[in-house]
C-alpha cells in the first residue's frame, strides 16, 4: 500500500472566461497544447502528442524562440472526465524522481466561465516545488491569454 502524501503539494486556482470544455478542449489538444503551453515569454511549443485515454501518454516540449535547449515534460493519464477533471503523471525529462509526482486538473462551471484547480502533488524537494510553482503560473498565465481572446 503506497503513501500518497509523499513530498510536498502545490494547488493553483484560475478562472477562466470560457465554459470547462473550452478549458478542457485547450488542455487535451495537442494543436491547442502548442498554442499556450510555454515555460516562459518568448517560448515556443514544437512538441505536443496526446493520446487522450487512461493508460494513454502525453509528452509537450517547449523551448525558447531563439533556440536553446528543450525543456520536456511527459506522463501517463490515470483518470479522464471529459470537462471535468483529469489525472495524470508528471515527470520532467533529464530529472527522474523516486516517487511518481501526480497532477490533478479540475474544471468547474462557475458563472460564464471555469474555476479551474490544479492540484501537483509528490514533488520531492522544496526547490522544485518553487520551480514547479512559477512554470504552472507562467503556463497559466498563457491559457488566460488565449482563451481570454479566443472565445
Amino acid at each position: 500500500m503506497g503513501n500518497q502524501d509523499v513530498g510536498i503539494s502545490l494547488r493553483l486556482t484560475r478562472f477562466f472566461t470560457a465554459p470547462p470544455e473550452r478549458v478542457f478542449r485547450a488542455w487535451t489538444d495537442p494543436e491547442e497544447l502548442k498554442r499556450w503551453w510555454r515555460a516562459g515569454k518568448g517560448w515556443r511549443t514544437p512538441i505536443a502528442e496526446v493520446d487522450l485515454r487512461v493508460g494513454g501518454e502525453f509528452r509537450i516540449g517547449t523551448q525558447p524562440q531563439e533556440g536553446g535547449e528543450m525543456h520536456l515534460v511527459r506522463g501517463t493519464y490515470r483518470e479522464i472526465l471529459p470537462a471535468r477533471k483529469l489525472v495524470y503523471t508528471f515527470v520532467v525529462e533529464g530529472s527522474e524522481a523516486r516517487a511518481e509526482e501526480v497532477v490533478t486538473v479540475e474544471f468547474h462551471a462557475q458563472d460564464a466561465g471555469t474555476i479551474l484547480i490544479l492540484s501537483h502533488q509528490r514533488i520531492a524537494e522544496k526547490q522544485s516545488t518553487e520551480a514547479r510553482e512559477k512554470g504552472w503560473e507562467s503556463v497559466l498565465d498563457h491559457l488566460t491569454d488565449l482563451l481570454n481572446v479566443a472565445r
